[in-house]
Parts: structure tokens; C-alpha cells; sequence
């Protein structure tokens, strides 16, 4: 699950029946109505991949990155039940904050300059994409110990460098919050797609951990 497609360039993934999903927007939701686009509808979304191309399959694998990732982590948590085994590239576990919701954390982080902020009020960031076109712009909870989970970040990606996210990653706290994790690989020399800077050593990750279980 992807913003982009996780497959780009992995042959061997795709010869080993890897699929990509459908996102949202693919699938005739209203792109205008963002009620349609919680985790719980991209979930229920993805549930329905391996109910279409595995149907007696109780779980299937699952390899996630970038928001696709995000996603993949909360399908684990709340569809433990679907998911054999997680890969996830470039994003960490977030937890749940009962007290904030995650626009206003990366607000609070990062500032009102941040993408994910600049993106909130409907027209805002069009009205700045159409200055571009003109040359006029300046700038533009826990995850249940059912799914064992690998993830691979990046040396020279922001997220894996943003305030406190290398110190969760390495001194415990990423660990205490997903138990059966196995491991994580620092790649070096990659930035945030590294499923496409190098993807033959992206699909050796991924093959071997499939051949755990």
C-alpha cells in the first residue's frame, strides 16, 4: 500500500503474486467529501484486496510505504485478525494520541509551513499550485502482537530524522509499542523511496522475511 506504487521495479515481488491496492480515490469515493477518506475507509478498502485475489486465504502479507505504511500499521491494529506478517518502508509506527489530533501534532512540530498543514482548508494549496503553473510561485495506540512487523527506514529521510523519531526508533519505544517486531535496517545512502533507489536489495529484505513463516 502506497502513495506510490510499493512494486515499482520489483519484478520478483510481482512474480511472487505481490498487488498492489486501490486506493480511495480509484475506487468511485467522492473525491470532494473527506469524511470518505478516514483510515477506517481506506482499511475497509484494503480488507477487500485480499477478500478479491486470495478469498481462502485467512492472512495475507502485507508490504506498506509512505502513507501507505501508515495505513498498513493501523490495518494490523485493527484488523489483526487478516494480517500474517507486515513489511513497512520509510514510516514508523505512530502512536495514537487521544489528546491531539495528528494534523495538530505535525502543526505543533513542524509549523503551519508543513505540507500536511498547507493541504487542510479546500482551495488554499490549489490556489498556490495554479501560481506555480504561472511562474509566480515562491515556494511551495500499540500494534497487537499478531502481526510480527519488519520495517526499513533511511539515513537520509526526513521522517527518519525528524524531533525524537531516530531516538523511538532505536531505544525501545518503537519496540514497546509493536512487541513482535523483528527487526529494523537502517539502509544508508537512500532517501525517502528507497523501494525505487534500490530495489533489488529492498525485494532480498522482503523475500527473505516472507520465508520466516
Amino acid at each position: 500500500m502506497a502513495a506510490r506504487d510499493p512494486l515499482h521495479g520489483n519484478a520478483r515481488l510481482q512474480s511472487s503474486g505481490a498487488r498492489p491496492p486501490r486506493l480511495r480515490h480509484t475506487t468511485g469515493a467522492p473525491v470532494n467529501d473527506s469524511t470518505k477518506f478516514t483510515i477506517l475507509h481506506v482499511i475497509g478498502d484494503n480488507i477487500g484486496l485480499p477478500n478479491k485475489i486470495a478469498p481462502d486465504e485467512d492472512k495475507v502479507f502485507v508490504v506498506g510505504h509512505d502513507w501507505g505504511a501508515y495505513a498498513a500499521w493501523y490495518l494490523c491494529l485493527y484488523r489483526p485478525d487478516r494480517v500474517k506478517a507486515l513489511v513497512n518502508l520509510s514510516i514508523h509506527y505512530l502512536p495514537i494520541n487521544p489528546t491531539m489530533k495528528p494534523v495538530e501534532m505535525f502543526r505543533l512540530l513542524h509549523g503551519d509551513d508543513h505540507y500536511i498543514c498547507r493541504f487542510q482548508v479546500p482551495g488554499d494549496i490549489e490556489a498556490e499550485f495554479a501560481q506555480i503553473e504561472t511562474g509566480n510561485s515562491q515556494h511551495l495506540g500499540r500494534v497487537p502482537s499478531e502481526s510480527a512487523c519488519e520495517v526499513y527506514c533511511r539515513d537520509l529521510d526526513l521522517v527518519y530524522n525528524i524531533r525524537a523519531a531516530e531516538e523511538y526508533i532505536n531505544n525501545g519505544g518503537f519496540k514497546k509499542d509493536v512487541p513482535l517486531l523483528d527487526e529494523v535496517v537502517v539502509m544508508e545512502g537512500v532517501a525517502h523511496f528507497l523501494n525505487q533507489e534500490k530495489p533489488d536489495e529492498i525485494n532480498k529484505h522482503i523475500l527473505e522475511f516472507i520465508k520466516k513463516f
